[in-house]
């Protein structure tokens, strides 16, 4: 019984990892480019509806940030719609543009 059950977790195990399972919670970061991003609103039912803040800018000179981006991951894709408190911003950007859409 204690072998079939441990046969199973591991069955599960594989087949998790291979179907590419990725459960994003609100407050979870990811990395794209330049830019870190927390994600704000995750809605399991209508997708078009997710949203992230951004956490860290990135680069230098003129930066533009994106009206959505996608999970590296997961490929869901997230409006960019704020930016987290305490933001950093890389010393080098001499202008920032936020695209339409972004709250503050």
């Amino acid at each position: 019984m204690k072998q079939t059950k441990l046969l199973l977790l591991l069955l599960l195990a594989m087949i998790m990892s291979a179907t590419g399972v990725y459960a994003q919670a609100v407050g979870s970061t990811f990395q794209v480019g330049n830019h870190k991003y927390t994600i704000t609103k995750n809605d399991l039912v209508n997708h078009v509806d997710n949203e992230v803040g951004i956490q860290e800018i990135g680069g230098s000179g003129a930066v533009t940030i994106p009206a959505t981006v996608t999970h590296p991951q997961s490929l869901e894709v997230y409006k960019v719609t704020s930016a987290i408190p305490w933001t950093n911003c890389s010393k080098t950007i001499t202008s920032l543009t936020f695209s339409e859409g972004f709250k503050t």
